[in-house]
């Protein structure tokens, strides 16, 4: 009995540890950086919130391209929305322009082989009062609609190489993710070897010496 009641114990720290290291799926999405840069501020969201998935549906992943918008034209103020795998790497950016007409519209940078596009492809938001709500509740339109002077070529550039450095300045993403899925593991390893080893063992030693 108290054989498979150690035996129990070192299963539940196993699956204890599995569900440590398991915040996150291996290869998907995990997180998002929408900034402001005429604020500046910057929000950070994570696949298990509600707000990620609220702009993740609004503003369209399905992009198709809208012939007639002209990549060096201003639209007015820019929202970026960097979308990352494993907190990391980038894999698609979308800068958003809530003030142009009919808008908000988006123009979508996708990364392939690791390599972003050169050029955007330009949507209007898959739900534009929805997309305008989230990034109000986010505290990204405040005031009046302005221009900060940002067209796609040069804001692509500014925050493809800025997305690393601000997920790593951001506590609040600091212990999330891909981050915890080896050390989880590696502490289940450790206390299943550790209860092993140093369980109370004279008692039923002589037990089966009888």
């Amino acid at each position: 009995m108290k054989t498979l009641l150690r035996l129990g114990g070192v299963l539940l720290l196993i699956v204890m540890s599995a569900w440590v290291a398991a915040p996150a799926q291996a290869g998907g999405p995990t997180s998002v950086l929408v900034s402001a840069p005429a604020i500046p501020k910057v929000v950070a969201a994570g696949y298990q919130e509600a707000r990620y998935n609220d702009l993740m549906s609004s503003v369209g992943m399905q992009a198709k391209n809208h012939p007639g918008w002209e990549a060096d034209k201003n639209y007015g103020r820019v929202i970026r929305a960097t979308w990352l795998i494993h907190d990391m790497s980038v894999w698609r950016l979308d800068l958003i322009y809530p003030d142009a007409e009919g808008g908000p519209w988006v123009a979508t940078f996708e990364s392939y082989n690791e390599t972003m596009a050169d050029k955007p492809v330009w949507h209007p938001a898959g739900d534009g009062v929805a997309l305008t709500k989230v990034l109000g509740e986010l505290g990204l339109l405040p005031g009046k609609a302005g221009s900060d002077g940002a067209t796609p070529d040069v804001a692509v550039s500014e925050d493809v190489t800025t997305a690393a450095a601000a997920t790593t300045s951001d506590g609040t993403d600091a212990f999330t993710g891909w981050r915890w899925a080896l050390p989880g593991a590696l502490v289940g390893a450790v206390l299943a070897v550790v209860a092993v080893k140093f369980w109370p063992r004279r008692r039923w030693e002589l037990i089966d010496q009888e």
